[in-house]
């Protein structure tokens, strides 16, 4: 059993308290997050950065992080470029490079009137906003550096301050917030194929299945979201004959000597790590969503919409589920470039007992342009029950982050201050440990895959070792009895390590983990992928600042002359501009 795992075992251990046992007046901290959301990025972090920073000096509110729900196109160089599904008229080095900071580079200097003018507008050198001024969260779109993303695709910093959730993710923000996310847009062609092979930009085609959503990411938040609720409906109603005080022998110990335990220190554990999914996005729609909104002013804001609406295929039809399932507080979405919102009602017989119905508040939002109304700020609260409410130890509201990460935090520079503030969430560690040998492949469930037209198809093996397995692997879960295949058993140091890792190849190192072909290694001799410093130019770097984007008008669809519903070949560009 991995010391992860372990975190998730308290009801064996006897660490939780009988429900005779726990205070009737016990307090619930909340902590509310200001936070701002954007639809589709397109590369315009100055104007998003701009919006924000315009907002805390209009509200006096400080923004705690950004979210961004796709097409966030994080470009460090032209050769960057090659791997984004798009036409050469749109490809154009944004502002992320701005951002962006390799160890070997140098800076370039801002010496013209215009950018001085500029920065003084934004309140900032370009050395000082070189680092994203606000934690950034983003997962990709349709419209990304496909390639450079595959390598991150569990998750991680693409640079200081910017974090990319990966194809799918689930993060900690300040020790209590749980953000979880799927990136791409759905293809009912793909759902069932494995990822092509890298580097993506060596084939057209390969381009365009990179971004498209795959079943195996889909029921890897399934098995975490479905394991998450069983824990909190475990927590409510705890077996009866479980014991009230914790053994000797169960604590965990640590040696002072070397600063080394023999397992994760559960009080640190179980208060850091929420049981439920605050905030969910994903760039497409969950099919079926506007049936909880205003649907006729959609239609007539997007009429072109309406066959989709009507055959209830706008969107992924696989992610409905898992708001009903997480029932999360938001669902953030973007794509289709419009404002959207919706109620989605659940009811509740977890979190109060007392069955009411609660509601997810689905908010899709437009694409970064010029003037306002392209960013939404919101407040999220999240409650973290005290010790004698549900068991868990207090958590201090007071603290921005109850975990030992906060005095690293308090040691670094603001610049840096991001990077610990994420955590991955320990059970999403070992969904990924457990869906890693099939991950790449894409294999899941008993079913069989699809092939391409004209190749026979490939039957399954219905084992462990083949495929991944879902419902075995909540399954195996709940038991208890039965301990999962590690691939390398986990020592309780690494911990810190692995939950905190910066870049997907650092968690796989931790992990022990060989990095998964094709997504995090090319699979194709000869792959280009130079580095930041040998191709960025300063000049190129100034055209961020210089450029204006004439072009900005044609990424809406309503302008769009060939914005029209199409089903069709997946490689042509006209179905994917259009948001299906």
């Amino acid at each position: 059993m991995s010391t992860l795992h372990r975190f998730f075992t308290a009801r064996e251990k006897g660490l939780v308290k009988k429900s005779s046992e726990r205070s009737p007046t016990a307090t619930v901290p909340t902590k509310t997050f200001h936070v701002a959301v954007q639809g589709c990025c397109h590369g315009e972090l100055n104007r998003i950065y701009a919006a924000c920073h315009d907002h805390e000096q209009q509200t006096g509110k400080k923004i705690d992080l950004l979210i961004c729900c796709g097409d966030f196109q994080c470009v460090r160089n032209e050769a960057d470029m090659k791997s984004m599904a798009v036409p050469d008229k749109y490809k154009t080095v944004g502002d992320f490079v701005l951002y962006y900071m390799d160890p070997s580079a140098t800076a370039p200097q801002v010496t013209t009137n215009e950018n001085a003018s500029k920065q003084q507008r934004q309140g900032q050198s370009f050395r000082q906003y070189r680092q994203a001024p606000y934690l950034t969260i983003f997962i990709g779109g349709n419209h990304e550096n496909s390639d450079w993303l595959a390598e991150e695709s569990y998750g991680g910093f693409v640079a200081p301050n910017i974090y990319y959730l990966g194809h799918s993710g689930v993060i900690v923000v300040d020790g209590i917030l749980c953000i979880a996310g799927l990136s791409g847009i759905f293809k009912d062609m793909d759902y069932h194929h494995s990822y092509p092979s890298r580097p993506y930009w060596s084939q057209e085609s390969a381009k365009r299945s990179a971004y498209h959503v795959r079943r195996i990411e889909v029921e890897k938040l399934q098995a975490f979201i479905s394991i998450l609720r069983k824990e909190r409906e475990l927590r409510k109603n705890p077996p009866q004959n479980v014991m009230v005080q914790s053994k000797p022998q169960d604590a965990d110990t640590t040696n002072v000597e070397n600063n080394t335990s023999s397992g994760v220190n559960f009080a640190f554990t179980r208060s850091s790590y929420p049981l439920k999914v605050d905030v969910m996005l994903s760039h497409d729609w969950p099919a079926g969503i506007t049936k909880y909104g205003d649907e006729a002013q959609l239609l007539r804001y997007k009429p072109y919409f309406k066959d989709e609406v009507m055959r209830n295929v706008l969107g992924n039809p696989h992610t409905l589920e898992l708001l009903r399932l997480a029932q999360p507080q938001h669902w953030f979405a973007a794509h289709l470039h419009c404002f959207f919102q919706a109620k989605v009602p659940h009811r509740d017989n977890l979190s109060n007992g007392s069955g009411n119905v609660v509601f997810t508040n689905f908010t899709a939002l437009d694409k970064c342009s010029k003037g306002k109304g392209f960013i939404d700020f919101f407040d999220i609260s999240v409650s973290r029950v005290h010790d004698g409410g549900e068991g868990e130890v207090a958590w201090d509201a007071s603290s921005p982050i109850s975990s030992p990460y906060v005095e690293k935090l308090k040691t670094k520079s603001p610049d840096f201050a991001g990077k610990h503030r994420i955590q991955r969430h320990p059970l999403w560690v070992e969904v990924l440990k457990a869906s890693h040998p099939h991950v790449s492949r894409n294999r899941c469930g008993s079913t069989s895959c699809r092939n391409p037209p004209g190749d026979p198809p490939t039957a399954l093996d219905p084992s462990q070792s083949v495929f991944f397995d879902l419902n075995k692997f909540i399954e195996d879960w709940n038991h208890q009895e039965k301990n999962f295949k590690e691939h390398q058993e986990v020592e309780s140091k690494n911990v810190e390590t692995i939950l905190g890792a910066p870049t997907t190849s650092a968690l796989l190192s931790a992990l022990h983990l060989h990095p998964a072909e094709p997504l995090q290694v090319h699979t194709v001799p000869g792959a280009f992928n130079p580095p930041f410093s040998t191709v960025t130019s300063a000049a190129m770097v100034m055209r961020g600042f210089k450029r204006e984007r004439i072009e900005s008008d044609a990424w809406d669809l309503n302008k769009a002359d060939h914005a029209e519903v199409s089903m069709g070949n997946a490689l042509t560009w006209d179905e994917d501009l259009c948001p299906s």
